[in-house]
């Protein structure tokens, strides 16, 4: 995977600053997760791995099972009964090339790869990894979720050797941490959630009006496991966490479109953290990039 870091004219011109993006929904599952769990699948399997267990509704069960198809290793995911059928149509695309699939089912099984449709996905998930001696991909917890985030991270550096600052949009911060690991520069490290889960930045964004569901529905992590992490990364980099409502969101998506970015509402949140930096006249240092996750 590598991905071209662009400077967009329009939003440098706009918003008279010199802005960077890089746009990850171009991997082949159709985000950043590939970057993690290409490598981390890898590992696992030359150290020996049988078999995986996940447990997501989203991005990370897309990409576990492309790669695990890749690789020709076993995967159980674990989905809450409540998913929207799209989603659970993302994932099962990506389960078998060419098998047919009824989302009406409440367990799949695509060859190598199952789904089951349960009301506890992430206890179950951990009991299956247990029962089967299959490595529990929970990245959140795990510091090999890290590693791939090196090849971004180098791309990054070879480009904007720099960078100022960088927006991130977050739900668990394994793509903050990894890329704060890796970057050789230290730019100021901006942290992007939503007014309905920001777990990670809830000490620094205090301007917001809670809503009931954010449109960004790929941030989902109230646990936070990372949360100390992230909070020390932001503050020792001096940069921010922001918490994004719908409307910002909305006009975020709508400058993308304009430069001929289209892409999901929890991608575009880097650009809305950006503009409200900027609404609030926060300092930020230059160039920047945004990951478009």
């Amino acid at each position: 995977m590598s991905n071209y870091i662009f400077k967009s004219l329009l939003l440098s011109k706009k918003n008279n600053q010199e802005i960077y993006l890089v746009n990850e929904t171009i991997n082949p599952t159709g985000s950043h997760k590939d970057r993690s769990f290409s490598v981390w699948i890898a590992k696992e399997v030359a150290s020996g791995a049988t078999g995986f267990a996940i447990s997501s509704s989203g991005n990370a069960a897309a990409a576990a099972a492309y790669w695990c198809n890749k690789l020709k290793r076993p995967l159980e995911i674990f989905i809450s009964e409540k998913i929207k059928k799209e989603k659970l149509r993302k994932i099962v695309s990506f389960c078998h090339p060419i098998i047919k699939h009824s989302t009406k089912q409440i367990n799949q099984n695509f060859g190598i790869i199952k789904i089951h449709l349960v009301k506890k996905p992430i206890f179950e998930a951990f009991q299956m990894a247990k029962k089967k001696g299959f490595v529990f991909l929970r990245a959140s917890i795990s510091t090999q979720a890290l590693v791939g985030y090196q090849s971004l991270a180098e791309e990054i550096n070879t480009a904007l050797p720099n960078l100022g600052s960088i927006f991130i949009p977050a739900s668990s911060g394994t793509l903050v941490a990894g890329l704060y690991q890796y970057l050789k520069s230290k730019p100021q490290f901006h942290v992007v959630q939503t007014t309905v889960v920001n777990t990670l930045v809830k000490d620094f964004d205090q301007y917001y009006t809670k809503e009931s569901k954010s449109t960004a529905d790929a941030v989902v992590d109230v646990v936070g496991h990372r949360k100390k992490e992230v909070v020390e990364i932001i503050k020792s980099s001096r940069g921010f966490g922001w918490t994004i409502s719908n409307q910002e969101l909305k006009l975020a998506q709508d400058e993308l479109n304009e430069i001929n970015v289209y892409c999901s509402a929890t991608s575009a949140l880097g650009l809305a953290g950006l503009l409200k930096a900027r609404q609030e006249k926060f300092k930020i240092k230059e160039p920047l990039l945004i990951i478009i996750t």
